[in-house]
């Protein structure tokens, strides 16, 4: 398949006749934003957000030509700390200085809805998220100028409901923490489940006191036992903190259990992806097989997250372009954040052809079609590092489809892409086993 592809493009390259009129050395530069969390808590992720940024930047502008009749690509940054109004601050401040063609960013989704209600979409400039993933973003009166290259939150519940359902789980426990993330996912997962004839049994809101609450402990244990072992859907961040918490909630529950008789109170547990962490792999591996419970730790503690197919040829591409650079390619968000940097070149180039071929002085070509049309079916498959292949077949007047290293990125009418997800357990050697479960 691979050799196929190869030839094609020798052959493609060589016997290509460029389009007349577009000029193949300018020293103009066309300007991208970038709105990144590069202080605060989120900066590590973001670093190697920039630094796959920077990847697509060096190789598009490898020859000098950069985006063909428009100039070299640059990225003009600015930190918004995750803070919504510095956001919206410094996100004025970048377009009114660099009028830049689009923005990526920002890094939070609280950040990204208000910059694109109050800053970009008013300014008609098209914001494009790999990271910002609140299901609220989808419905925003955007003009279709709101994209993003992560899948909405939502996407990773009405997955996990579709799951539990195949299994026959109709009858839940829930649990979650009260931060905006978890509780939104927790209220989406209630409304949805009960929607679709499941049975919310018994929910509660945790925090330091409610999770070792005798009374949260008491009905919680009395609703398991009546069901006969529902399972336990736990909807929090996998930090420290509350694997310390939930520790002691086990041990709690474990002691009511002992108390009473009951020998199991929940068939399996099921967390969301913020807890796809080592604290928790440890927790699952190390403590809580000390722990005097007659629970199989491994087994029945499931995982839900988000994945990418690192097998795929999209895949291998991006991360041998990453690992040349010096740069982790399986760090948090750096293949969206690659791959959004590339749909935006894409499109950028895709719009600059369209523009010299149109014949009307009044026609109006927005830089939201050309994204569309270069990430969407139908076209020739472009991947990550088939930048060049790419402007020639536009050039050529040819369509192009992006696949890339997260996925094939084909928006819908919210911006939104669909992303695949994976159930995740620990191994008895400690390590995660990752299950792809396909897409909702």
């Amino acid at each position: 398949m691979r050799n196929k592809r190869f030839n094609f493009m020798v052959l493609f390259l060589t016997n290509i006749i460029l389009i007349g009129g577009l000029s193949l050395a300018t020293l103009a530069e066309v300007t991208v934003g970038s709105l990144s969390a590069q202080s605060g808590h989120l900066s590590k992720v973001s670093q190697i957000m920039a630094e796959a940024q920077q990847v697509v930047v060096d190789h598009i502008n490898k020859d000098g030509i950069g985006i063909v009749g428009e100039g070299l690509l640059e990225i003009q940054s600015a930190d918004t700390m995750c803070h919504p109004e510095r956001s919206l601050a410094v996100a004025a401040l970048l377009i009114k200085k660099f009028s830049p063609e689009a923005v990526i960013g920002p890094t939070c989704s609280l950040a990204a809805e208000r910059v694109a209600k109050l800053v970009t979409v008013p300014k008609d400039v098209l914001l494009i998220s790999p990271s910002a993933s609140a299901p609220e973003i989808s419905f925003l009166n955007d003009k279709d100028l709101v994209f993003r290259t992560v899948p909405s939150d939502a996407q990773q519940i009405h997955t996990l409901i579709k799951y539990l359902l195949s299994k026959e789980v109709r009858e839940v426990l829930v649990l979650y923490e009260t931060d905006p993330y978890n509780q939104t996912l927790s209220q989406i997962f209630l409304q949805e489940f009960t929607d679709q004839g499941g049975k919310v049994l018994y929910k509660q809101r945790l925090s330091a006191e409610t999770f070792i609450d005798q009374v949260l402990i008491d009905a919680f244990i009395d609703t398991a036992a009546i069901a006969n072992q529902p399972a336990l859907v736990l909807i929090a961040h996998g930090n420290t903190e509350t694997v310390e918490l939930f520790q002691r909630f086990l041990l709690t529950v474990h002691a009511k259990q002992q108390e009473i008789g009951e020998a199991k109170i929940f068939s399996h547990l099921y967390g969301t992806d913020s807890m796809f962490t080592d604290e928790i792999k440890n927790f699952i591996g190390t403590v809580a097989t000390a722990l005097v419970i007659p629970y199989n730790m491994h087994e029945e503690i499931t995982i839900m997250t988000q994945v990418t197919s690192q097998n795929s040829p999209e895949y291998e591409s991006y991360a041998f372009m990453m690992q040349l650079a010096g740069l982790n390619p399986y760090s948090p968000y750096a293949a969206t954040s690659f791959d959004t940097t590339m749909l935006v070149a894409l499109a950028l180039q895709h719009r600059s052809v369209l523009l010299d071929e149109k014949t009307a002085p009044e026609t109006e070509i927005s830089l939201s079609d050309s994204l569309r049309s270069v990430a969407n079916p139908p076209g020739y498959k472009i991947y990550p590092g088939d930048w060049d292949l790419a402007v020639q077949m536009l050039l050529a007047g040819m369509d192009i489809d992006y696949e890339g290293a997260s996925g094939s990125l084909n928006f819908d009418q919210h911006g939104d892409v669909t992303g695949m997800y994976a159930l995740n357990q620990v191994s008895p050697n400690n390590t995660w086993i990752v299950n792809p479960i396909g897409n909702p």
